[in-house]
């Protein structure tokens, strides 16, 4: 089985990759902050990058692969054995291990200028996502350490740039057709 893990900060195009190819290929996704969200959810917590944080620490404190992918193993042992599952945003090393050792693994870097990476974080008002430039700049502070090392371990790196979403679409393909054939 293969996994093809998208990383990258916040509001560079991780999701619209993995839906993207979700979508034309049917692809299975596992969306790491999405799940810590849905769980906080459901116990009628609201949603904060704070409380994101905590949970996400405090599971990994407590499964034994410390990756939140483990949520997701049920899941995992039900797959075809020829799917390709899209992984949006695995956190740190733990959750890039976790799928290491499940997965022939593809790392692909999103990334995108500053500017417009901004305007559409603040366009989004996803549950938990800062709504200043300040609280951007300071959520990419914490995140940056784990980010610059998994950008060190990509085998691909995408650039969504703002104006060019048809050459982004055709890398999203050259990518996926490497990984697939590979």
């Amino acid at each position: 089985m293969k996994a093809i893990l998208l990383l990258g900060l916040k509001g560079t195009g991780k999701s619209v990759v993995a839906n993207y190819l979700s979508n034309k290929y049917k692809l299975p996704i596992h969306k790491l902050g999405k799940k810590i969200r849905d769980l906080l959810s459901l116990e009628g917590k609201v949603v904060t990058e704070e409380k994101i944080n905590e949970r996400g620490k405090y599971l990994k404190e407590n499964l034994e692969s410390h990756s939140i992918g483990e949520l997701y193993l049920e899941e995992i042992k039900r797959l075809d054995k020829k799917k390709i599952v899209v992984v949006d945003s695995p956190r740190d090393i733990f959750d890039i291990k976790f799928y290491e050792g499940l997965f022939q693994t593809y790392s692909v870097g999103v990334f995108t200028e500053k500017e417009g990476r901004y305007d559409r974080l603040l366009k989004r008002k996803r549950e938990g996502d800062a709504l200043t430039i300040e609280g951007i700049i300071k959520e990419d502070k914490n995140q940056a350490s784990n980010e610059a090392v998994n950008f060190m371990l990509c085998d691909y790196l995408l650039l969504n740039q703002e104006g060019k979403e048809k050459e982004f679409y055709e890398d999203i393909e050259k990518i996926f057709k490497k990984i697939k054939d590979y």
